[in-house]
């Protein structure tokens, strides 16, 4: 009797000490993830808009690094699909697509955010996974869509060369 008391004393102190153990590993994690949307809501504007908004052209390394490392700086790379020889550079989300555009590719290769896309139907962002139609009016390739498969509601997302990116920032 004794020996059965023992062990269910031992036992509630193991499962309380795996909770506490649970407690603070989430509490950790949390913690992290708190400083990391903390950092990124607290950044200046500047730092969030990537892409110099300027006459030179855009390449995808034009990024203001106010002291940052080059690996902090790299990860910060504005979201980019390269489809047609053409870099793209995300600005919009849309629930519907223009008139006029059709299915032209899907994307078939996904990369690090960090990485410029230089291959062609390949994308830096997970917006924009393998499989994704990529949308265009044939007549007029600055501007493409590619569809948000990971939303219930749909929609798409808006790219345009850096060209079209140049001529809305400075309107």
């Amino acid at each position: 009797m004794l020996n059965r008391l023992k062990l269910k004393h031992i036992i509630a102190f193991i499962v309380i000490l795996v909770i506490i153990l649970l407690i603070i590993s989430y509490g950790i994690c949390a913690a992290k993830v708190m400083k990391t949307k903390s950092d990124y809501t607290s950044m200046p504007e500047s730092e969030v808009t990537l892409g110099a908004l300027d006459n030179e052209p855009l390449t995808g390394e034009d990024v203001d690094n106010n002291g940052a490392n080059e690996e902090e700086q790299q990860s910060d790379r504005r979201p980019m699909v390269y489809v047609e020889d053409t870099l793209y550079f995300e600005i919009d989300y849309i629930k519907s697509l223009p008139e006029g555009a059709d299915v032209i590719g899907n994307i078939e290769k996904v990369i690090a955010q960090s990485e410029l896309p230089g291959e062609n139907y390949t994308s830096n962002t997970a917006w924009a996974p393998i499989g994704s139609p990529v949308y265009a009016d044939e007549d007029d390739l600055s501007v493409i869509y590619i569809e948000r498969l990971d939303l219930e509601s749909g929609g798409y997302m808006k790219y345009v060369t850096e060209s079209e990116l140049l001529s809305e920032t400075s309107d």
